[in-house]
């Protein structure tokens, strides 16, 4: 095993980072250890998720054999748990969107994409202090590519760009130099 200690790591806290899937997504994705959170809706029911693997942005089910999801209140009650138990979609308009735990047309819990049923959320990182800063890492290199390729240069001299000799035909007015 590690013979490093597991750190516990405030992810995503919705107090902080508010309610936002888009927080949500910029602060979990990319952990590449295991998580638990704690989860509270607006009807006072609240939950534990384990989640074993890193979170995923996926079409299908994922998850291993240790994930699992414990409610706290209104009773305490450990529900069924296992492999493919997380289904996480933001993207594709097809499928439900948001986080679903358990069978997708029947789930144990559903957190809509909007977090509109939720009044609090933490998610704790249990990793090493390597897969904080392995997550870090990531999303630097990730920030420096799209800064790399959100700059478009254009070829010759503005004065000689086709595009200023168009706005120019229609007498408009350029309020940029380059």
């Amino acid at each position: 095993m590690f013979n490093t200690p597991i750190s516990w790591t405030l992810l995503f806290d919705t107090s902080r980072d508010g309610l936002s899937m888009t927080r949500f997504e910029s602060k979990v994705l990319g952990y590449q250890s295991p998580t638990v959170s704690i989860v509270e809706f607006n009807d006072q029911r609240s939950f534990v998720l384990g989640v074993d693997s890193p979170w995923l942005l996926s079409p299908q089910n994922w998850g291993g054999l240790n994930c699992f999801l414990i409610s706290v209140k209104p009773a305490f009650k450990k529900f069924a748990s296992g492999p493919n138990f997380i289904f996480f979609n933001t993207k594709l308009r097809s499928l439900d969107n948001g986080i679903i735990v358990g069978n997708v047309k029947n789930p144990l819990l559903k957190i809509s994409g909007d977090f509109d049923n939720l009044h609090h959320m933490e998610v704790w990182g249990s990793g090493h202090d390597s897969a904080l800063s392995a997550q870090q890492k990531q999303k630097a290199w990730e920030k420096v590519q799209a800064e790399k390729y959100s700059k478009v240069a254009l070829p010759g001299k503005w004065e000689e760009n086709p595009d200023k000799a168009i706005l120019d035909m229609a007498d408009r007015k350029i309020f940029f130099q380059q």
